[in-house]
């Protein structure tokens, strides 16, 4: 029986640019990458609402970007850009600090019983939508439940709460939630559980309100997405008068405009353009401490050669990772020991795993042994590492006779080569920007959405565990058997974890993101 799937492009859009050129528990899933850290790059954590002495208020905070925001919607899972509108118009039940604490968002405190299955939230009192009106707990429940709704194409944000059997109102501003079962992912999965109003579902794609510090002015897609002041925000803040999301598709220009103060952010900086930061007293390269976004080179297992494991074993033998890292990524990833979807240093990290050598007999071999002496590999044209990582592996292969087609479509070409029906002999580089709890990096795997045909009972079995399981010594372990699978699988090369740069004016002052690429703005001040 072929198995249906139900994958959603996670891909982060690059840049058009072409040329190729060389506590509690939930706490104990923050990250601690190894690979060195950029000084002066990220500067002191923001608190909730930093002291107001010395804050320059005012003015407007200009983000741009070589991508477009999709939709406002925050329950429909799309390109990992739309999330730079969220800090200007949302709030959840609980946000994650940068370094990966719980911390109470529009919930005062919450209560867990003791079986961990009971989950009571005490809600702020008098905080207002955009439109004025009061937000409730029935306002909690009706999201929660449209993101559990199978018609919302929420993707993972639905998969990380589905544990959630019955969401009850005690009153106004008090919410329960009665779980299947215990929950070591509930806590990450809400801080993604953004409060929307029932009233304005049927226009939140392009005319949003929420509870936010910002409320939407112009949105103008493809182009600009302008939000100013909200004044009745129940914290007191925001500091700036406003924020405007920019699109700049051409990345040279985006990244003058940072030199010149046009932009006072470059979301998602070119990893060549980091390097050129120390030129300009002004800026500097703002990184989340540590990274969970990983690089990867699907393939179909449902498909010929790579249903034959010596297929895949030999393609992780053909990959030059350092000269991928170095030549794409101008050497700013971090490369997982292994075949490894968890970056080092993650609190969950199997470090048992053997290093896969560049080997390109090992790799001539095996392809050999599985009959493969043609590939196909689909880059995204507006993405440069796609390209490079191709070409890098175009020289492997041919130096061990085998040709590899490189096809370097749009968008739409480059989803095509999802498709099971064209995937035969097919590679596809591709992008996920998971949260940092380990069953949000394990996301990916899942047996009814991954794209590669990756379906493994026992994985599935102990994601469950793993997800149900509170005491960490058994979550480890539950987690580290998972990723010997993974590796011993050979599923899919994962190339490197990439540092997700952004670019940014000191004058931003309070600004973070966490490991998912992610920036916090909502504290943020300019100074003058």
């Amino acid at each position: 029986m072929t198995k249906e799937r139900k994958f959603e492009a996670g891909f982060n859009i690059k840049s058009t640019n072409k040329e190729l050129s060389r506590r509690k528990f939930i706490r104990l899933s923050s990250l601690a990458m190894g690979g060195g850290v950029m000084a002066g790059a990220l500067g002191s954590i923001p608190s909730r609402a930093p002291a107001s002495e010395g804050i320059t208020r005012g003015g407007r905070l200009i983000l741009g970007t070589p991508q477009t925001i999709q939709t406002l919607d925050p329950h429909a899972f799309g390109i990992f850009n739309n999330r730079n509108a969220w800090p200007s118009l949302y709030n959840s039940l609980v946000w994650y600090d940068a370094d990966m604490n719980p911390q109470p968002d529009l919930a005062k405190s919450w209560e867990v019983s003791p079986d961990g299955r009971t989950y009571t939230f005490e809600l702020h009192k008098g905080v207002l939508f955009h439109n004025g009106r009061e937000m409730t707990a029935d306002d909690v429940k009706f999201s929660i439940k449209r993101i559990l709704d199978p018609k919302t194409p929420a993707g993972n944000y639905a998969a990380s709460i589905k544990v959630i059997e019955e969401v009850k109102v005690v009153d106004k501003h008090t919410v329960k939630l009665q779980l299947s079962k215990s929950s070591a992912v509930l806590i990450p999965g809400l801080a993604r559980v953004m409060i929307v109003a029932k009233e304005n579902v049927e226009e939140i794609a392009s005319k949003a309100i929420g509870t936010g510090p910002y409320k939407l002015k112009e949105y103008i897609v493809d182009d600009r997405v302008v939000l100013d002041r909200f004044d009745d925000y129940w914290e007191g803040v925001p500091y700036m008068d406003g924020v405007t999301i920019q699109t700049r598709a051409d990345v040279a220009s985006l990244f003058n405009d940072l030199t010149t103060g046009a932009v006072d952010i470059y979301w998602q900086l070119e990893p060549k353009f980091v390097g050129q930061l120390v030129r300009y007293d002004t800026l500097e390269a703002s990184f989340a401490k540590a990274s969970g976004v990983v690089t990867y080179l699907m393939v179909d297992q449902m498909a010929e050669p790579f249903q034959d494991i010596r297929a895949r074993q030999a393609l992780l033998h053909a990959c030059d990772k350092e000269t991928m890292n170095q030549l794409a990524f101008y050497g700013t990833g971090v490369i997982p020991k292994g075949n490894n979807i968890f970056p080092r240093g993650h609190e969950f990290e199997n470090p048992n795993l053997a290093e896969i050598p560049y080997d390109l007999d090992k790799a001539k071999k095996l392809f050999e042994a599985a009959g493969v002496s043609e590939l196909r590999y689909v880059a995204l044209s507006i993405v440069p590492w796609t390209i490079v990582c191709g070409e890098v592996l175009e020289r492997s292969l041919n130096e061990i006779g085998v040709k590899l087609t490189i096809e370097n479509p749009e968008l739409s070409g480059w989803l095509a080569a999802f498709d099971p029906r064209v995937a035969p002999n097919t590679i596809v580089p591709n992008a996920q920007l998971p949260d940092s709890d380990p069953e949000l990096v394990l996301s990916m795997t899942d047996n009814e959405v991954n794209p590669w045909g990756f379906d493994n009972d026992e994985v599935e079995r102990l994601r469950v565990e793993g997800a149900a399981e509170l005491n960490l010594e058994k979550r480890k372990e539950i987690y580290w058997r998972i990723q010997e699978i993974w590796h011993n699988e050979a599923v899919v090369p994962m190339i490197c974890h990439d540092r997700w740069f952004h670019g940014k004016n000191r004058r931003v002052q309070n600004m973070f993101h966490i490991n998912s690429g992610d920036i916090d703005y909502r504290w943020a001040w300019l100074k003058a």
